[in-house]
């Protein structure tokens, strides 16, 4: 049935469940790449360390791991009537190396701006405008920590609708910071 409802599949842009490599649910792209991983080959990292919890997570600092996702993404907009999509960031919010991510960002705003491409490349064809929506961290500090700059992506038109938060946020969650910094644009912030 027609629908005015737009259609944007969620692409989790990392996970890193604790589970056993030899699983199934492991995954064979983490099996084939442990090389493009936050943990590195042999690494000792202690159980109790927040870098443990994040080591089988996808390195986007290794540009094999941000051609393969952005890959999968391109599949969804090209293959797919889509109106857009949403790349959800809280899912699993690890995405560099704890002492990395920072200084990593512009990887990940450049991973962005490619995404953006893609879509108005599609949108053009199409007649019509894509959406890109992003979930992110709930303080535009907490983004930026972890290695996304979501107030350049608003500046820089980039995104089309933020989402502030994950389910387990709090529905009093200030979005004044987010809503600031798309003040001067079309970006949503939910």
């Amino acid at each position: 049935a027609d629908s005015d409802l737009p259609f944007l599949p969620r692409f989790r842009m990392n996970s890193h469940y604790v589970i056993d490599p030899a699983h199934p649910g492991y995954g064979r792209w983490r099996r084939e790449h442990p090389d493009l991983l936050i943990g590195r080959l042999g690494e000792e990292i202690s159980k109790n360390s927040t870098n443990w919890g994040i080591r089988t997570g996808k390195d986007f600092s290794c540009h094999g791991v941000r051609e393969y996702v952005a890959s999968i993404i391109f599949e969804l907009i090209d293959r797919f009537d889509v109106e857009g999509v949403e790349l959800d960031f809280m899912r699993h919010p690890a995405f560099f190396r704890i002492e990395e991510a920072f200084q990593h960002r512009y990887l990940m705003t450049d991973l962005i701006r490619k995404i953006r491409q893609r879509l108005d490349e599609a949108g053009t064809s199409r007649g019509k405008r894509l959406i890109l929506a992003t979930r992110v961290p709930p303080t535009i500090a907490d983004s930026t920590r972890i290695g996304l700059d979501v107030a350049a992506w608003i500046k820089e038109r980039l995104v089309d609708i933020v989402v502030v938060g994950g389910g387990n946020i709090s529905f009093e969650t200030s979005t004044r910071e987010f809503v600031e910094a798309a003040r001067t644009t079309s970006c949503l912030i939910y």
